[in-house]
């Protein structure tokens, strides 16, 4: 029986609750997928050390037998070093490739540290929005996993919009064609934007992977259980208050 190998890539380490529930609920995809799957997940180290992610783990309880293996964040260059002025350069006139040249270091780091497997999981969730800035960072892992050879997936993703900056909207629809595979994304939204630039050929809508998560019951005393019947939980993101209203409201 052959073995699947699949990566998962590009998120965050489980102190960030959001990123555990993505890599919970797509292990248990896979899980119910294959009956062979040998499964790596590569995370942003940033301000984590191991022992703080290991005692994510622990309060997560994990059950899932998978490897677990930090990816270093790459330090700010130098201000008007000449990697600086490249990259500079690259985000003044939206030709992005000269950013590369930034993440230059990254690229080779990510080429040694990530084994060979059969397919790649972007499992960030809203990286490749501008909410966190343009995701040159993580089209560097794109592009370094498929001249690897390995299959690159947009995982349970959202996407855009990036019509507001045209040049860098243009960058990337062509990184997308050359680099990623399959784009899976969680929202009708999405799904329309990819389609109006065209590239809705290779891209499909799935559920968010975190909603497969099985539920779990508040440890006894935490709540008053007269107000646990029938609840549901909700993690808002901070992002919400972007959108709320004057008077309170949302």
């Amino acid at each position: 029986m052959s073995t699947e190998k699949i990566i998962l890539i590009g998120n965050g380490p489980f102190l960030n609750r959001g990123c555990e529930a993505i890599v919970e609920g797509t292990l248990k995809i896979i899980e119910n997928s294959f009956n062979n799957a040998c499964v790596k997940n590569y995370y942003f180290a940033r301000n984590t050390n191991q022992d703080d992610y290991n005692s994510g783990l622990n309060l997560a309880n994990m059950t899932h037998n998978i490897t677990h293996c930090p990816i270093p964040w790459m330090p700010e260059d130098k201000r008007y070093s000449w990697t600086w002025i490249l990259s500079q350069i690259g985000r003044k006139i939206a030709f992005h490739d000269l950013g590369y040249v930034y993440y230059n270091s990254f690229q080779k780091m990510i080429e040694n540290c990530v084994d060979d497997c059969d397919v790649a999981l972007q499992i960030g969730g809203d990286n490749y929005t501008l909410d966190y800035g343009f995701p040159l960072k993580h089209a560097a892992i794109d592009a370094t996993l498929s001249k690897k050879g390995i299959s690159v997936v947009l995982w349970g993703a959202s996407v855009g919009p990036f019509n507001s900056r045209p040049q860098e909207e243009k960058w990337l629809i062509k990184h997308i064609r050359n680099h990623i595979r399959l784009i899976l994304v969680r929202e009708p939204e999405t799904l329309d934007y990819l389609r109006k630039i065209n590239l809705g050929d290779r891209t499909h809508q799935m559920g968010d992977p975190a909603f497969v998560m099985d539920p779990s019951i508040p440890p006894e005393g935490l709540i008053d259980s007269d107000s646990i019947s029938g609840a549901i939980g909700l993690n808002l993101s901070p992002l919400l208050s972007r959108y709320r209203k004057s008077d309170g409201g949302m």
